[in-house]
Order: structure tokens, then C-alpha cells, then sequence
């Protein structure tokens, strides 16, 4: 469930922005390094999310398990 609204909102928000960046780059309105700085960002973000859902993923287990106990 989280990864499908993860997906949608991935694809709404963040694709188009990051084409928009990457083609003003290739048109020269915008600096090479925004692009870079865009894909740092993103892969910045995707492992920072990874690290986090596995720190919470034992206590949510805890937490889904206590209400059928």
C-alpha cells in the first residue's frame, strides 16, 4: 500500500519537476550541475527512506501486532 502511494506521488510530483530541470539544462537556461545536484538529491533521499523504513519496520510489526492481541 505505502509503496503504490509512494509510486503515484513519485510520478505526479517528482518526475515532471526533475524533467523540466534536465531539459532546461539541455537547453542551456540552467546550469549542468543542478542536474547532478538533482540526481545526488533523489538517490539521497531514496536510501535516507530505505534506512528509515528499516529502523521502523520492527516497532510498526509491534504496533499491527498489539491490536490483534
Amino acid at each position: 500500500m505505502i509503496n503504490g502511494v509512494a509510486t503515484i506521488l513519485l510520478t505526479l510530483l517528482v518526475d515532471p519537476q526533475s524533467a523540466i530541470i534536465t531539459d532546461q539544462a539541455l537547453r542551456k537556461k540552467r546550469p549542468y550541475g543542478d542536474v547532478k545536484a538533482l540526481v545526488v538529491m533523489l538517490i539521497g533521499t531514496k536510501l535516507l527512506g530505505t534506512l528509515i523504513g528499516q529502523i521502523l519496520i520492527y516497532p510498526a510489526a509491534i504496533l499491527i501486532a498489539s491490536f490483534y492481541k
